[in-house]
């Protein structure tokens, strides 16, 4: 549904909420991959918090 809107920086938050609910069920490789397409919409805009955040996730999804 995100995917239909047209600001990048909807789409960004929509992946990001998507990642930490992944990372929540313990899926992190779904949560990865959600977490890099966040990351990269937060770019496209410039959104520079964003993109930290969404390095924090893709580091908090690593398995130990």
């Amino acid at each position: 549904m995100y995917k239909r809107q047209d600001s990048p920086v909807v789409r960004a938050v929509a992946a990001l909420d998507l990642a930490e609910t992944h990372l929540l069920l313990a899926e992190p490789d779904r949560a990865a991959r959600a977490a890099r397409v966040a990351r990269r919409h937060f770019a496209d805009k410039g959104h520079l918090p964003g993109v930290g955040r969404s390095r924090e996730l893709l580091r908090e999804g690593r398995p130990a």
